[in-house]
């Protein structure tokens, strides 16, 4: 789950799984880039334009490294990543983690440079404390940080993304889906906004992340599926009648991204909702419109060169597989 279903209403407790950040746009609220993570457990509002995630929400945070983060805050702001270190000196995977996150965008928006210098922030510091014996506070005279290494790659948000589902469960950024839009709507893909505009009874095609799903029986004796999704802009429901389960119900168990092709309801008796045809998995759809657009041809001496790094069994040498082989199209959730 990445997303909440709105803010909750004034003195009403917020329901399991609902407070996830990012649906707070929606919500006329917002997410700070760089300003991400607040020093609470929880979800924070913030002066009514935003939500702060947690930093209990982050991978591999401890209460030892909350607890001196919080308490150097109270003896004033952060400046630099430097300066955060230095004065907090909580554990490497957690600063490490922070900057991946982008927790320290709003300071130092490089994160490829900040990882860079945090081995020889980290160094420096057990050294000159293994040396000297001198107490944190008198760290800072004989401490000059790195010069900086002029790196020039950014992070993509594809790469933002990622790091947030990885280390703290949801996204901040952006929606996963809305990086795809485009591709989407090259497909044929409707977003969730224009349903209710559409009529009743007409073909459809959906895409979205996994909420939740429910298969009841109904009085028929039958069961029935009802996937909830949601895209960029909302939640909508997928119905899917027992005919169709024996295809649709195994998608369903295994995959996280949904492509929905059906027919709206779109009526007063019976609401909003896609009556299903077919659930296909769809970062396995996006990865196979890729391999077709990638299949050119392939220059004679390109691919000699190519076959020389296939061995005989036909596995590739792993020295010579592109970055990022074999991995999935869209960013998952982990865990």
């Amino acid at each position: 789950m990445y997303h909440t279903t709105g803010l909750p209403r004034p003195g009403e407790p917020p329901r399991p799984g609902d407070l996830l950040l990012p649906r707070a746009p929606r919500a006329r609220g917002g997410v700070e880039p760089g300003a991400c993570l607040a020093p609470t457990s929880g979800i924070a509002p913030d002066a009514g334009r935003a939500l702060r995630v947690g930093f209990k929400y982050l991978k591999q945070m401890g209460d030892r490294s909350l607890d001196r983060i919080e308490e150097e805050r109270r003896h004033g702001p952060f400046t630099s990543f430097e300066d955060f270190y230095l004065r907090t000196r909580i554990d490497y995977p957690v600063a490490e983690n922070l900057i991946r996150v982008g927790a320290f965008d709003s300071l130092e928006p490089d994160r490829t440079e900040l990882l860079w210098r945090l081995p020889l922030l980290h160094d420096r510091l057990e050294a000159l404390a293994g040396s000297s014996g001198q107490r944190r506070g008198q760290l800072r005279a004989f401490f000059s940080p790195p010069s900086r290494a002029g790196l020039e790659r950014t992070w993509s948000p594809e790469d933002k993304v990622r790091a947030e589902l990885e280390l703290l469960g949801l996204t901040v950024s952006c929606h996963p889906l809305s990086l795809y839009e485009e591709e989407l709507r090259r497909m044929g893909v409707t977003m969730s906004y224009e349903l209710p505009a559409m009529g009743d009874e007409v073909p459809v095609t959906v895409a979205g992340v996994y909420e939740r799903a429910q298969n009841p029986w109904m009085r028929s004796g039958k069961r029935t599926m009802f996937l909830t999704l949601e895209d960029a802009y909302g939640l909508y429901e997928c119905v899917c009648f027992e005919s169709k389960l024996p295809r649709i119900a195994p998608v369903v168990a295994q995959a996280s991204y949904f492509l929905v092709r059906g027919r709206l309801q779109n009526n007063h008796k019976r609401g909003l909702a896609i009556v299903a045809e077919e659930v296909s998995d769809l970062e396995e759809v996006l990865a196979r419109r890729r391999a077709r657009k990638s299949s050119i041809p392939v220059a004679v001496d390109l691919r000699g060169r190519r076959e020389e790094d296939v061995y005989g069994d036909g596995t590739a040498a792993a020295k010579n597989r592109p970055a990022g082989a074999g991995t999935r199209a869209i960013p998952k959730k982990v865990g």
